[in-house]
């Protein structure tokens, strides 16, 4: 009988609880799944969600943790048991728990000086059977000391388990001499979730693990000391800064590193990135800079690029060029201190003079633009971030966002001897053709799960049919901040998806004063996202038609509860693929239906699309 038992007098349920470290099968909650698609993702046990009955998978694919509900526990998989034994919350015998006996040795009257005696009181308690357990196999155990050194590789991080192969009638009495003194059973992580990919030994935490929060935090993790010295052998090849004196009317402007994890458009950590960034709001407008706007390219010009390549058969490379804002060319007298954690100890009094940009400069954006600028080709009239160049009898196009270059065009050889070009002006990464630009599925799922609905039950239609909200809500007020802050993620994820233009853009219009049936259309739409985080545009080709750029339009009539004005709808495809689109409320308000057309016609007129064509 247990304390709780004897105390209650019920026994404690435990049928819930899993082995730590267990394989599990987390339902896929995606909607419209096919035929053969997996209806379970693999994932490992770690723990119990704290005020709920869902339980915590960590998926080692993503490096992430999914709180969960719907979860099924394939305990004894790493005893070679197959997945069609998988159980959902008993042993594989059938039997929901059993009891264990196992000896506890007392030494405590040993180390108070007198005789020590061995005793084995029974301990008892309502466990699953655990994984990979045998009594019969003898290992040493691990001294307590070794548990807590630093980690040198993931094999010899080791979790403690209880043994599980005895028997419900177990007799201490009769048990084993040697039964009292045998070694506690360890598991390694092989163990528990299988072989990992080979990283950087200290990297094993650091991958799985968010940015740190200071620098101090950093310099404890090798990858992220390595990264900063990487980014300061760059500021120094490139000649960004001299050591001088500050002047006596000059005031220096301080520095710090930001960290960041890039994923790619699975989620999985690809890099450890590390911008040394000045702290540009110290910086005084006529003194430390003067002009600050940079031009780049609209989603319009990229998704209109996308189309007219893919239509006309033309290859698309993708160049990134390595910390781009350090090429930008400074023309005012900007002075910094020294850098964080590596300051010269020869010259701890003197200061750096910027001869190149920085990130975090309010210049340094403009900066870099007029560098590219003068190393590019002709600007378009109607796109500034978008350059052409004729070649031959043919056509070459950049589109420029920030460092980002989208290079195409009719002549393969021009856009080879134009990245070499690049080469020799810039460091530049040759990501060759292009496949993943501005990480927008990623993003998808980071808005879910900043949004604490990762994994939830995902919906088929983006809003309730007929919705109407107004402002005169009665329902209780929400979290103004938190409900602008899922709004506006929303609406970057537009620039890939038409389908959530409206709906997005009438959720925007509640963000001063947000109720609760507002944040709950916002939750449909999420419910909605995330049921189709793999869908987007579509981009094809026709043989032998030319690309035709085609409008539509449409509005509804005083659909605005509150104001009465209508909402105007507007899509231009070029071939058979979406480039641009708008879901706007209408400035005035019409008197007729018809009059909504005419006020639709002249947003159209605005729009000059056509004028991006004149490459």
């Amino acid at each position: 009988m247990t304390p709780y038992e004897a105390w209650f007098g019920n026994k404690l349920a435990v049928h819930h609880l899993r082995t730590f470290g267990c394989i599990v099968y987390v339902k896929n909650m995606k909607s419209n799944l096919k035929k053969l698609e997996d209806r379970g993702q693999r994932m490992v046990f770690i723990g119990y969600e704290k005020g709920s009955k869902a339980y915590r998978a960590y998926d080692p694919t993503t490096g992430k943790v999914v709180i969960t509900r719907e979860m099924l526990s394939l305990m004894k998989a790493l005893n070679g048991i197959g997945i069609e034994n998988l159980e959902t919350g008993s042993d594989a015998d059938g039997s929901d728990s059993f009891t264990i006996e196992y000896p506890i040795e007392e030494n405590r009257r040993a180390a108070e000086g007198e005789e020590g005696q061995k005793r084995t009181p029974s301990v008892q308690s309502k466990l699953e059977p655990l994984v990979g357990v045998n009594m019969e196999e003898e290992e040493s155990v691990t001294p307590v000391a070794a548990q807590f050194a630093p980690v040198a590789d993931p094999s010899p991080i080791q979790f403690v388990s209880p043994p599980s192969d005895i028997d419900d009638n177990f007799d201490v009495d009769h048990a084993h001499p040697d039964y009292g003194e045998s070694p506690v059973r360890f598991r390694t992580l092989g163990d528990i979730i299988g072989p990992l990919e080979e990283v950087d030994k200290v990297e094993v935490f650091a991958v799985s693990a968010d940015e740190p929060a200071s620098l101090a935090e950093a310099m404890k993790h090798e990858c992220w000391r390595r990264a900063m010295a990487k980014e300061l052998a760059t500021i120094e090849e490139n000649k960004t800064w001299t050591l001088t004196d500050l002047p006596a009317d000059r005031r220096a402007i301080g520095l710090k590193w930001v960290f960041k994890v890039k994923r790619d458009e699975k989620g999985a950590v690809v890099k450890h990135k590390v911008r040394l960034v000045v702290k540009g709001y110290f910086q005084r407008q006529g003194i430390d800079y003067d002009e600050v706007f940079a031009p780049v390219a609209r989603m319009e010009a990229i998704r209109l690029l996308m189309s007219l390549a893919t239509h006309e058969g033309w290859e698309v490379n993708h160049m990134d060029v390595k910390s781009a804002f350090l090429n930008g060319e400074l023309k005012e007298e900007v002075f910094m201190e020294q850098t964080p954690g590596f300051l010269d100890p020869n010259n701890d009094h003197k200061v750096f003079k910027l001869h190149k940009a920085l990130y975090g400069l309010h210049q340094a954006s403009r900066a870099w633009n007029h560098k590219l600028d003068k190393s590019l080709i002709s600007l378009s009239p109607s796109e500034h971030a978008i350059s052409y160049k004729e070649e031959g009898t043919g056509q070459l196009v950049v589109g420029m966002y920030v460092d980002d270059l989208i290079i195409t065009g009719t002549n393969s050889q021009a856009i080879r001897k134009l990245k070499k070009e690049m080469t020799h002006l810039f460091k530049m990464s040759d990501l060759g053709l292009l496949h993943y630009y501005l990480g927008i599925e990623a993003y998808a799922r980071k808005i879910l799960e900043k949004a604490g609905m990762a994994g939830c039950n995902a919906c088929q239609t983006l809003m309730m049919p007929r919705l109407k909200l107004t402002k005169e809500s009665r329902s209780p007020l929400v979290d103004a901040t938190l409900y602008r802050s899922r709004v506006g993620s929303l609406r970057y994820l537009v620039h890939t998806r038409p389908d959530l233009a409206f709906s997005v853009g009438y959720v925007s219009r509640f963000m001063e004063e947000p109720h609760e049936d507002y944040m709950a259309a916002v939750k449909q739409i999420l419910r909605y996202v995330a049921g189709t985080e793999d869908k987007g545009l579509f981009y094809g080709k026709k043989k032998g038609t030319k690309p035709m750029l085609i409008g539509f339009s449409d509005s509804d009539y005083a659909g605005d509860v509150d104001s009465r004005k209508s909402t105007s709808g507007i899509i231009f495809f070029l071939g058979d693929g979406a480039v641009s689109w708008q879901s706007v409320k209408q400035r005035i308000v019409a008197n007729s239906s018809c009059e909504t057309q005419s006020i639709l016609l002249l947003l159209l007129l605005h729009v000059k699309l056509y004028g991006w064509l004149r490459f």
